[in-house]
């Protein structure tokens, strides 16, 4: 059995999309079978009543504050009964096939511990759904503009068309096995929104577990719906928790430096956006340095 984890926050109709597409896909697989949690984060949508009247078979969970990615997924994880756990953002668009492929892949290689399938974005371009662990010279990269360049002109071509392993892969779509989630134990619930799978993926690479990219089967990934209302916000969370994991895996002094070079990027956006965009507006630029400060003022 394979257990379907779905978190929800104010997604309704991708939600109620997304569990049509798997009722539909998943029932055409001979001997293959399912169980889907459902964890609403405190909607204030129609995702609950959706849930209620529509798709009353299925395990839903109602949490009276949002909880953030982590807790929801370790909730998931603390009432599983499949010997896999598919983790997939509301967000996901199915194509034929991802998830029988996807979990045979898993199923017969005993030492991955998780998997990620190919995603797309809605222009079918190639998403960075498997990457290193993040360094210090990782992160350089990705934030300069020659380092985004080659990553587009030349890092997709050569690291996504075949099957390999990798530091980890995407939390929108992920295949963890229940195994290896007893040995490594449950995501860390110091992030709140993002990284965590990367902290999972490392820490289980330490205890022997691989860590594979399966680019033979693919998802469309619309990206950030559920964050699409507090665009700021959710920037900043992500640069706070790969702080996090930095400050955790590879000490204070490389967390301060990232913290740095963080703040460098951000001051030199923020002054250009300041001075060449005057229709932005005034809130928007007030919430723009409050966050940056509550992020290099976190310890």
């Amino acid at each position: 059995m394979i257990t379907i984890g779905i978190i929800n926050w104010n997604t309704s109709d991708l939600l109620e999309t997304l569990i049509t597409n798997i009722l539909a896909e998943t029932s055409t697989y001979k001997d293959f079978s399912i169980e889907i949690i459902v964890i609403d984060n405190a909607s204030s949508d129609n995702s609950v009543y959706i849930m209620e009247t529509k798709f009353t078979d299925i395990k839903l969970i109602k949490n009276k504050i949002n909880q953030g990615f982590t807790k929801a997924a370790n909730q998931i994880i603390d009432i599983m009964k499949g010997e896999f756990l598919l983790l997939v953002n509301t967000d996901i668009i199915l194509l034929p096939r991802v998830i029988l492929d996807t979990y045979e892949f898993i199923k017969s290689h005993k030492k991955v511990g998780a998997c990620g399938c190919q995603l797309l974005d809605e222009k079918g371009e190639i998403h960075l759904s498997a990457r290193e662990i993040n360094n210090l010279s990782i992160m350089f990269i990705e934030q300069s503009p020659l380092g985004r360049w080659l990553i587009e002109k030349m890092w997709k071509k050569l690291y996504f068309g075949k099957i390999r392993k990798a530091g980890f892969v995407s939390g929108a779509f992920i295949i963890l096995r229940k195994e290896a989630i007893d040995e490594v134990g449950k995501f860390d619930e110091n992030y709140y929104l993002y990284v965590q799978e990367m902290d999972w993926c490392y820490r289980a690479q330490k205890l022997g577990w691989e860590i594979f990219y399966f680019p033979k089967t693919s998802a469309i990934h619309l990206g950030g719906k559920s964050t699409v209302s507090i665009p700021n916000k959710a920037l900043f969370q992500l640069f706070s928790d790969r702080y996090i994991f930095f400050k955790k895996h590879f000490g204070i002094t490389k967390a301060t430096i990232y913290k740095v070079m963080i703040y460098f990027i951000f001051f030199s956006k923020a002054v250009i956006f300041s001075i060449f965009s005057p229709l932005m507006e005034n809130d928007s630029k007030k919430l723009m340095w409050i966050e940056m400060t509550h992020l290099l003022r976190q310890q």
